[in-house]
């Protein structure tokens, strides 16, 4: 073959091996994997609003940035005030061996907010090196607040954990105030601000379930709190009842970990991200969403019970004859938010 021939297929298969490199999804695809096959790999985006939102992401694939929840939802919030919309980020990665950049932080839509809600949160972020499935389907997850601060990469469904959880150890001023904290909270606790209330929305972001409580002293209408390090307060907006009964509801002796952690796997998964779903009883969606609101008649025993994800944004849950989730009944747009994905 003639030289110039001879090059021109060198040049031809250097420029194919070059392309089919750049059609790669995210990382590299190792030889344990069957060439060109993916993975997903999805963040975890809770909260919203003004208050910010608390996100579980992947940030890097093999040392190079990828996008994020936290991007996507500042980028939707633009001109939006201080309300920060969540918007997720699913991706592709490469099957087979890789390091993951996970990183879990608090971001907020406005940009004052952001510069002094970095300079309150130490972010946690680091690398791991798993093994993906091809066609496998993954999460990033992970709990922020005071006394707990992980994140990690766990198989959808199964909730399985790939790799080491990332964590950072809690401030010796948070672990003395751990130590003094006797009660913890019933179920998932929505707030606003520094204001745990009896008129909330399940979209708010939200104390977790079992998160430690120590009390303070009694307000006007309400108990001043310290829970896991942050001062806060648990009151009545609504109802009729007073203070004292609607703390003790929410203010429990008996940490309810306990019992979330011998539910179904898909239950605690669904309790923990706050979501609610056909099966579970009635002491699980309390633990998830919280108490319904039991204003104008209502009570625990009823066979439909209503919530709001956000104002205006009405849901039910219709209760079956052998006490646990029928259905849940709302807007298409509202089940995608409150209901965990398929």
């Amino acid at each position: 073959m003639p030289s110039a021939f001879r090059a021109l297929a060198f040049l031809g298969a250097t420029l194919l091996a070059a392309a089919n490199a750049a059609a790669q999804p995210a990382g590299s695809s190792p030889a344990s994997a069957p060439a060109g096959s993916t993975a997903a790999i999805t963040d975890t985006a809770l909260g919203g609003g003004r208050s910010g939102g608390t996100f579980f992401v992947l940030a890097e694939v093999d040392g190079k940035p990828v996008r994020t929840a936290i991007e996507n939802s500042q980028r939707a919030s633009q001109w939006q005030g201080a309300n920060l919309r969540l918007v997720g980020e699913e991706r592709q990665v490469a099957a087979g061996r890789v390091k993951l950049r996970l990183v879990a932080r608090v971001a907020h839509a406005a940009p004052i907010a952001e510069i002094f809600g970095a300079l309150r949160n130490d972010p946690v972020a680091g690398v791991i090196e798993v093994e993906l499935q091809p066609a496998g389907r993954y999460r990033v997850n992970g709990i922020l607040d005071t006394y707990r601060r992980e994140v990690w990469l766990e198989e959808e469904g199964t909730q399985r954990l790939l790799g080491e959880k990332i964590v950072q150890p809690p401030s010796a001023q948070a672990q003395a105030q751990m130590a003094e904290a006797t009660s913890f909270a019933c179920c998932n606790l929505r707030y606003d601000d520094g204001w745990i209330g009896d008129d909330t929305y399940t979209g708010m972001p939200f104390v977790p379930a079992g998160a430690r409580i120590r009390f303070l002293e009694w307000g006007r209408n309400r108990a001043n709190v310290l829970i896991d390090g942050r001062k806060m307060s648990i009151g009545v907006d609504l109802t009729k009842m007073t203070r004292e009964q609607f703390a003790k509801m929410t203010i429990v002796d008996e940490n309810p970990s306990t019992r979330i952690d011998t539910w179904p796997a898909e239950v605690q998964a669904a309790v923990r991200g706050g979501k609610v779903m056909p099966g579970m009883t009635r002491e699980q969606v309390i633990v998830a969403l919280g108490y319904p609101r039991l204003d104008a008649g209502r009570t625990l025993e009823a066979q439909e019970w209503t919530y709001w994800l956000a104002e205006r944004e009405e849901f039910s849950i219709v209760w079956g004859e052998d006490g646990r989730v029928k259905a849940v009944e709302a807007a298409t747009r509202i089940k995608q938010q409150v209901m965990p994905r398929p």
